[in-house]
């Protein structure tokens, strides 16, 4: 039976947080326009059996409890780990964190993409500081990514507004809406910033509005075998040297 978060003793989340056992999962970024597989994103997962099995999950877990400091601190962690130099050795690969949290004193290894990460209610709250922090943030050269999007039109003003890099859409959206307002979602989708991408990775380019999809490593190793960047690609732990 799936269980919940259970919290430590004196209610310290952020101790749950930073001992809680975590798996890595590399989930392919695919272009909405023709599906090809165009990068890699780091993810993290809670505990199977857990109500936070999925880097959905363990991302809204993590923003409830006001967490996501510490758990884009394990990313960091998890984004030096040997399995992440693999898969970064081979594709594009993402680290993507929360804007708000980010400590600009942390970096990702060489070969890496970080990435900053947005709420999309979070622009309705406070659009002015939202479109401070993304021009810094193309000042800066770095990628924003923007989460928990919906198929919907305000969704599509709001990639208009912000312009980001990647969108990030949960399965359950691609299969809940009528196809028109996917084909819209696309077309509504923000330009690519391609040329700073290209400065940065041995991909090309990276799509304007992408779909990132949960999966394995199996599927992504295949994926990119098929496209014939064959690499070996294995599960990691921040333990490994």
């Amino acid at each position: 039976m799936s269980q919940g978060l259970t919290s430590t003793t004196g209610g310290d989340a952020a101790s749950v947080f930073e001992g809680m056992e975590l798996r890595t999962q590399f989930s392919p970024l695919f272009q909405l326009s023709d599906g090809a597989v165009v990068g890699a994103s780091l993810e993290l997962c809670g505990p199977q059996g857990t109500n936070f099995d999925t880097p959905r999950a363990l991302r809204r877990t993590a923003t409830l409890m006001e967490q996501r400091a510490v758990l884009d601190s394990r990313k960091f962690e998890f984004a030096d780990t040997a399995a992440a130099r693999h898969v970064a050795d081979a594709i594009p690969l993402f680290v993507a964190v929360d804007i708000d949290v980010y400590d600009s004193a942390r970096t990702v290894p060489y070969g890496e993409i970080l990435t900053l990460m947005i709420e999309p209610r979070s622009i309705l709250r406070r659009p002015q500081s939202r479109i401070a922090q993304v021009a810094q943030a193309r000042r800066n050269g770095t990628p924003i990514a923007l989460e928990g999007v919906t198929a919907d039109r305000r969704t599509a003003t709001l990639l208009t507004l912000i312009e980001p890099d990647i969108v990030l859409l949960h399965p359950d959206t691609l299969k809940s809406v009528p196809s028109s307002e996917i084909a819209h979602l696309a077309q509504q989708g923000p330009r690519t910033h391609g040329d700073r991408i290209r400065r940065r990775s041995s991909a090309g380019h990276l799509p304007g509005s992408a779909q990132l999809l949960d999966t394995d490593l199996t599927t992504l190793a295949r994926a990119f075998g098929e496209s014939g960047a064959r690499r070996r690609i294995r599960r990691g732990d921040p333990s490994d040297e």
